[in-house]
């Protein structure tokens, strides 16, 4: 392959995520404005990005799609969620729903789910979700906003509790004598997450 190809379709090695179609046959009126109130997980976004071409020598254009749940809230790029390491965890989280939790203090420090009752199985963070790109991770967050890609379970204006006594539940009334806060609905797709002490 020369070097004065079209760069946008210099594929070394065949990889499957790049999409070689040049750019110039894209155009605006071809593309139809998404309108739909919520996004599906299978979404991508068209990525321009340098890549260095060793043939060449030099960076040249390549055209990528990028998976839309890698910027979403939840997603692997925002910053007030962390990809927390928990291979033994039997924690499951069910579709359009989080769940509060905790890391276990003695070996092999896995995520539990929490139970507001008492001191040590208290919620820390919840956790929105296995991480896709890290089978033995877990994605949580202790504040912030996050969106559902595709709505949730919860009802709007509506402040949930930790439960008392049982392990992973949330409530919509404050539970027990010592009420843990776990996030506000602000819509029907975005909660405010503030896990409290």
């Amino acid at each position: 392959m020369s070097c004065n190809n079209n760069p946008l379709n210099y594929n070394p090695g065949a990889i499957p995520s790049q999409n070689d179609y040049p750019v110039e046959n894209i155009d605006s009126r071809d593309i139809p404005v998404y309108e739909q109130v919520s996004l599906p997980n299978r979404a991508y976004l068209p990525m321009l990005a340098e890549q260095y071409d060793p043939q060449c020598s030099q960076y040249v254009d390549a055209l990528w799609y990028l998976p839309i749940s890698k910027l979403t809230p939840g997603g692997t790029f925002q910053l007030n969620t962390y990809s927390l390491q928990s291979p033994t965890s039997t924690l499951v989280v069910p579709d359009r729903q989080v769940v509060p939790a905790y890391v276990t203090a003695g070996l092999p420090n896995q995520i539990e789910a929490a139970a507001s009752g008492s001191t040590v199985t208290r919620a820390k963070f919840i956790v929105l979700g296995q991480d896709p790109n890290n089978a033995d991770n877990m994605l949580i967050q202790s504040s912030g906003y996050y969106t559902f890609t595709e709505g949730h379970d919860y009802i709007v204006g509506y402040t949930y509790y930790v439960h008392e006594t049982n392990p992973g539940q949330l409530v919509n009334l404050p539970s027990g004598s010592d009420p843990q806060k776990a996030f506000y609905v602000v819509d029907s797709s975005t909660i405010q997450i503030t896990i409290g002490d």
